[in-house]
This record gives C-alpha cells, structure tokens and sequence, in this order.
C-alpha cells in the first residue's frame, strides 16, 4: 500500500487545524453568551456582607419608577476617610443596580466631579461634594457621610449604607411618608422614649427611614381621627379607652375601612372589649398552665408553637356565625388548680 503523499497529510493537518480552531471560538462564543445572559452570583461570606437585605430587595422589585444615583465621591489618596467611603457606596451600588438589571425602574449609578463638571452639577442642583444624591422624577435626596456610618467615639463602627441609600429610594420614588399614628393618654409605650422595655424610639426610627411617619395622637383631646392616617396602633395602653374613644376607633374600622394594630399587655384593662368582641376577637385574661418544660424559655416566658390554622377574622360576624350565640361571650369555668410547684404566667388569649 503507497504511503500518503506529503500534500495530503498537509491538507488533513489544515482541516484539523481549522476545524480545532472553529470548534473553540464556538466554545468560548457560547460561554460569553451564557455568561451574558444568565449569570450567577453567590455571597459566600457568613453574614452576607456583599448581599442586600431581602426587604430592600423587595422595595426594588416593586420600584414605581427609575431611579438615578449620582455619587460624588473620589478617590482620594490624601483622605483615607474619603477613599474608604467611596469603596464602600461604590461597591453596595453595584448590588442596587444588579438587582434592578433588565427592570423597567433599574436604578443607574454614575460617578460625578463637582469641580471638574461643574456644568452638569448645576444642571442637576448638586452642590456638595461627598454625598450621594438619589434623583426619581422631580425628587432628589441627598444623603451625606453621616448618614453613612454609625460613629462612636469619633470612630467607625459600622457601615450604614444599605440603611440610608434604601431609605432615600423610598423617599424619591413614593412621594408623602405614610402616617402612622400612635394612641396615647392612657399609659402607652412613647415613641420618644429609649427606655429598653417600654419605649419606642428605636421603632421610630425604623419606621422613619422606611418612609412612614410615626405620630402621637390622643383621642381624648382631638375627638377624631385624622383623615391621612394610615394605621392607628395602640401600643401597650395601661389604662382603660373611655367610651368615645371606642366609638371612634369603631367608626375608623367599620365606616372607614380603617386599621388597627393593638397591643395589649396581660392584667391591664383597655376598655375594648365590647370593640373587640365586634371582630369576633377575645382579650379576656385567662391561666395557662404548661406542665411541659420544653413549653418554657430559659426567662420563664411560654413558647406558643406555630400553627397551621387560618389567621383571625377581618371582618365582623353576620348574626347567624357570632361565635357565642346569643350575643354576648359566656364567662369561662375557672381554671384547675396547678401543681403546687409549677410555676404560671397570665397572658392574653
């Protein structure tokens, strides 16, 4: 048999060459594609520090329009402070405008000198340097360095950012802050106190930077309910509601399609019996007596397990479904002894 020519086996090496060569640049075509349209990103880190919080990526899916981050920012290497800063926003504004990729109100971010494009800084009303501004429409937050870091003792504690760029969207892109108003003149807990175990500053606060704004209002003095409110909460009252607090907290539910947030404390009475009753809702202070020690805290307080049943009703009962016949609840027996060492704690139910 004549061996192959030195042509042939030239030309066989060409086309092997070639065809190689095709089939990688349609390797690497396809993973560019891949890559492209259908990325993976994963937060190996323990406290997903490189993650956003799932309530802030719930407000981003829910944008009702675009949203514009301008940082100016620099690198500095003459201010460490600076530098740090800018590391720290430039890379969280990566993550808002990932999350928001391919959305209809993506969050853009840009980078802007305010003394070397001094043009364009007046056109968007920018006047200082290191901040971030947040523009929606005809709305602009800025948000400062302050607002940035949590600081102590003239030190950096923590970084803020997330908090404070979250908040500032919320305000640019939902307009007037929902109120919220806080019942008082009977006790409640305050929203100006910082008291651990009765006050509510922190929940102000909370509430603030989510664009809602918290407000005391005392019944008994103003004898109505504002017509902007969009929650009443009546937080811990330890005294009772008199009777025309009542009404008006009935009318504000049933004329007004009003909500309520009520948090009664055990063995205080409220005086929203009869209100509650309406809702099909008991309050009543009853015993409970829980024999089993896993049905304990290490503080001695009861753990009530989840369950699978449906939540409470929202809506009054036809006189056909009350849920005590004949209009008013029957008064409970009085509950068994407990065992001379167990130990029980009063709790609503």
């Amino acid at each position: 048999m004549a061996a192959p020519s030195f042509r042939s086996v030239r030309w066989s090496r060409t086309v092997n060459f070639l065809l190689q060569t095709a089939l990688l640049l349609t390797l690497f075509a396809g993973l560019n594609h891949v890559a492209r349209h259908y990325a993976w990103r994963f937060d190996l880190t323990a406290q997903r520090r490189h993650s956003l919080s799932p309530e802030t990526l719930s407000y981003l899916k829910n944008l009702a329009r675009p949203v514009r981050v301008v940082v100016t920012l620099a690198h500095d290497p003459d201010n460490d402070l600076i530098t740090q800063a800018w590391r720290d926003v430039s890379a969280l504004l990566r993550e808002y405008a990932y999350a928001t990729e391919g959305s209809r109100s993506p969050v853009t971010v840009e980078n802007l000198d305010v003394h070397q494009r001094k043009r364009d800084a007046d056109a968007l009303g920018i006047e200082h340097a290191n901040s971030v501004y947040v523009l929606s429409g005809p709305n602009r937050r800025e948000v400062t360095m302050d607002e940035l870091y949590l600081v102590e003792d003239q030190r950096k504690k923590a970084f803020l950012g997330e908090q404070a760029l979250t908040a500032a969207i919320l305000d640019v892109t939902q307009g007037a802050p929902k109120k919220i108003y806080f019942l008082t003149g009977h006790g409640e807990m305050a929203l100006d106190d910082p008291d651990p175990a009765r006050g509510l500053s922190s929940l102000h606060e909370h509430l603030r930077l989510r664009n809602y704004e918290p407000i005391p209002l005392d019944l008994a003095a103003s004898r109505k309910i504002p017509d902007d409110a969009a929650l009443l909460v009546l937080a811990g009252p330890q005294g009772r509601c008199s009777a025309a607090e009542e009404e008006l907290l009935r009318q504000w539910l049933a004329a007004r399609a009003g909500r309520l947030v009520a948090l009664l404390a055990p063995t205080y009475p409220h005086g929203l019996e009869n209100l509650l009753f309406d809702w099909g809702i008991l309050a009543d202070d009853v015993l409970i007596y829980d024999n089993d020690p896993a049905g304990r805290a290490e503080s001695g307080d009861l753990i009530l397990n989840a369950t699978d049943a449906p939540p409470p009703p929202t809506h009054t009962h036809p006189p056909d479904k009350n849920p005590h016949p004949g209009g008013a609840p029957p008064t409970p027996p009085p509950p068994p002894p407990p065992p001379p060492d167990h130990q029980h704690r009063r709790t609503p139910h």
